[in-house]
């Protein structure tokens, strides 16, 4: 990765025209500060609503494959064979219709598959952490929320912003390509569209200069090869589930759970269920992101990772399918697990962008990507970017979101207000040599996988905030306005909510 990088001839400027994918904090942070510098923006969200992973739907979106296959593919398939159901070969290149308002509410969930949101979900980051710069919470908000306070939040924030006025809702990006010329992006879309009368899919083309991705981490599950794990999952569909499905405790009521992971969600479902079920068990493999066993609750045992799960017992016939058989599972450690009911997989997701599948390269491992490949085999960082936001070989293509382990909301907006900074032509991104080196420098000090982006260690979040400033504050075209520093009460607070992680 050390091949002479050039950056071809800039369209940033006042009169760029951007398209922003996806309409969660991402989304709408980046397009208020672009909109508050006048750009040309419209933003394409394929759910009904702004929200991201904050939109509550009581059904689960549809399981995903076990084991995960390949990161391009997500679950961009899923409509075209709902239409074909429907009566319907493939689509036109103008308009499919459903044959009627149930198949169309069916298409729905495929088309905008639910997020991750759960019933009982609360933010496990303050409030008084949690905002971006254009908008605070109420005085008297409480430091932890559920989810509804989230999403209405920002819904309000997309309203107050003007976003929600340049939103293309119920639409998906199938495709981002460049252009003929290679100066701008080609977009097509498809957009669910209803009137009460008729029930259609619309496909459409646009034109753009750059193109920022949004679109989150929580959409394509990672489901490890584990031995026996897809036999189960065929036995007990039910029962052996990715934490993206989960949605109510009472489901597991007197029932013996075991979640797979070490993560947050593995942690806030452990810690929900451990009062409706009759045990909790947490499997990990010890990875270098587990949360601390002091975090989850006291009645959760904690147990090494899994080699092999099967069937314990013949099925039997409950009269409301074969639910009976029990589970075991074999540990690295040599111990057994017996006689549980139901394994829920907190495994994270993988990175995947399936309007951009020529960014990726499903079969060659992190070690050998190309300088233009965005995701790799492995599906766990999202490669040749610089800062984590600008692709090196072509900055017109942008990304804001994907830092883990940082306080989404703020830091996510000090990408956004970076990214309008750059793109509406105040500030200027370094040379493409400059950006490639700076890369290759993080990788060889990081290491490749989902580390390269996490922020959690140390100080290592604020030190990412402070050079996205210094980013934009290496010139001051006007009317260009210099980035604010986190405020000394957020700062205060922050060390507060850094100390209580670290016990």
């Amino acid at each position: 990765m050390t091949a002479e990088t050039t950056v071809k001839s800039s369209p940033f400027g006042p009169n760029i025209r951007v398209a922003v994918i996806g309409a969660g904090i991402s989304g709408i942070s980046t397009t208020a500060h672009l909109l508050r510098q006048g750009v040309n923006i419209t933003v394409f969200e394929r759910s009904g609503g702004p929200g991201g992973i904050w939109n509550y739907k009581e059904t689960p979106s549809p399981g995903p494959s076990y084991p995960s296959v390949r990161p391009s593919a997500d679950d961009y398939g899923n409509l075209t064979p709902r239409l074909e159901r429907a009566g319907k070969s493939k689509f036109s290149a103008g308009k499919d219709t459903f044959s009627n308002a149930h198949e169309f509410r069916n298409g729905e969930s495929f088309f905008a598959p639910s997020s991750a949101c759960y019933a009982g979900l609360y933010t496990n980051i303050p409030t008084s952490l949690m905002y971006p710069s254009i908008k605070s919470w109420p005085e008297d908000t409480p430091n932890l929320v559920p989810h509804s306070a989230v999403k209405r939040f920002l819904q309000e924030l997309s309203s107050e912003s003007g976003v929600a006025q340049v939103t293309e809702y119920w639409t998906r990006v199938e495709s981002a390509v460049k252009s003929e010329d290679g100066q701008g992006w080609r977009l097509t879309t498809k957009t669910l569209v209803t009137d009460g009368a008729s029930n259609e899919v619309v496909d459409k083309s646009w034109d753009f200069d750059a193109v920022v991705v949004a679109s989150g981490h929580y959409n394509l599950p990672r489901v490890p090869d584990i031995p026996g794990l897809t036999e189960l999952k065929d036995l007990y569909p039910d029962r052996v589930i990715h934490s993206k499905q989960y949605r109510q405790p009472e489901a597991y009521r007197d029932s013996s759970v075991l979640i797979v992971g070490g993560g947050v969600s593995a942690m806030d479902i452990s810690r929900e269920l451990s009062h409706t079920a009759a045990s909790v068990i947490q499997s990990t493999r010890g990875g270098d992101f587990d949360l601390p066993e002091r975090l989850i609750s006291r009645s959760v045992r904690r147990v090494a990772g899994i080699t092999k799960l099967s069937s314990a017992t013949p099925l039997v016939d409950s009269g409301q399918g074969y639910q009976k058989g029990a589970i075991n599972v074999t540990l690295s450690d040599g111990s057994e697990l017996r006689g549980l009911g139901h394994v829920i997989l907190a495994t994270g997701y993988l990175f995947s962008f399936p309007f951009l599948p020529q960014f990726h390269s499903d079969e060659t491992p992190a070690t050998s990507v190309e300088p233009t490949t965005l995701v790799g085999a492995e599906g766990d960082m999202v490669h040749n970017l610089y800062k984590d936001m600008f692709y090196i070989d072509d900055p017109t293509l942008v990304f804001v979101g994907l830092p883990y382990h940082v306080v989404t909301f703020s830091t996510f907006d000090y990408q956004a207000q970076v990214v309008a900074q750059i793109l509406s032509g105040l500030s200027s991104l370094p040379s493409g040599t400059q950006m490639r080196s700076e890369y290759d420098q993080r990788v060889k000090a990081s290491g490749f996988g989902l580390r390269f982006h996490s922020q959690g260690e140390g100080d290592a979040e604020l030190r990412y905030v402070r050079d996205l400033i210094e980013l934009v504050s290496r010139e001051d075209k006007p009317p260009f306005k210099p980035l604010l520093a986190p405020s000394d009460k957020w700062l205060k607070n922050y060390d507060v909510f850094k100390t209580g992680l670290k016990g």
